[in-house]
This record gives C-alpha cells, structure tokens and sequence, in this order.
C-alpha cells in the first residue's frame, strides 16, 4: 500500500543491464590492459615504442 509512496519520494534508476553484457565490458578492459602491459615490457626490453592509453605512465616505464 506504501510502495507508490515510497517509489514517489526516492524513485529508482529502472533500467535494466543484462549481466552478461556487464561482465563481457570488464573482461574486454582487463584484456586490453594486459595485452597494453605486454607491450610496454616489449618496449622496455628493446622493442619499438608502445604508448598506452590505459597505463598513465607507459612511455616512461617503457623508457627504463
């Protein structure tokens, strides 16, 4: 009997994300990071250079 009053004074985000899709997006961004983190060791041992966009510092952990 409440409910609607309750729902009228703190409405809640009603959209619905499958989390399947939510788990895919993680995976994605740990995979890309970790094939990002590959190529600044690459670079680090005398490999061509590699500037990652996840990794703030990758051009001057790349350098050493």
């Amino acid at each position: 009997m409440l409910q609607k009053y309750v729902k009228q004074l703190n409405p809640r985000d009603e959209t619905y994300v499958p989390h399947v899709d939510k788990i895919q997006v993680i995976k994605e961004s740990y995979k890309k990071a970790a094939l990002d983190m590959e190529e600044v060791i690459v670079y680090a041992a005398g490999g061509p250079p590699f500037v990652s966009d996840l990794i703030p510092n990758s051009e001057e952990v790349g350098k050493k």
